[in-house]
């Protein structure tokens, strides 16, 4: 029976619903059904025959998802300001070149 919190495990579970099935259970919509059976040598194996039906916690994947657009916000922020960096010291050039050339 998956419980609240673990990981998804696609040989037990099915997202109710479908959609994506990376995450965290949030609730158990059917427990599934499963089977135990006895070898000959007396070990025991489960057998699913319908597997649980689940809903995933949302709220990890919208939690990473916006501290992923976070980071990629602060790495354009980093890399609009080198590149303006870069623009001023090639303006720079630019004008101690003309100056340069000016008092030739």
């Amino acid at each position: 029976m998956p419980r609240t919190g673990e990981d998804f495990n696609d040989k037990r579970d099915k997202v109710a619903g479908g959609g994506d099935v990376r995450g965290k259970v949030l609730l158990c919509t059917f427990l599934g059904l499963s089977r135990i059976i006895s070898g000959e040598d007396g070990e025991k194996a489960q057998l699913i025959v319908v597997k649980a039906s689940i809903k995933l916690d949302e709220s990890k994947k919208r939690e990473k998802q916006s501290k992923e657009q976070m980071v990629y916000h602060q790495v354009s922020a980093e890399v609009r300001k080198r590149r303006s960096d870069q623009q001023k010291e090639e303006r720079r050039k630019r004008e101690r070149r003309t100056v340069s050339k000016f008092f030739e």
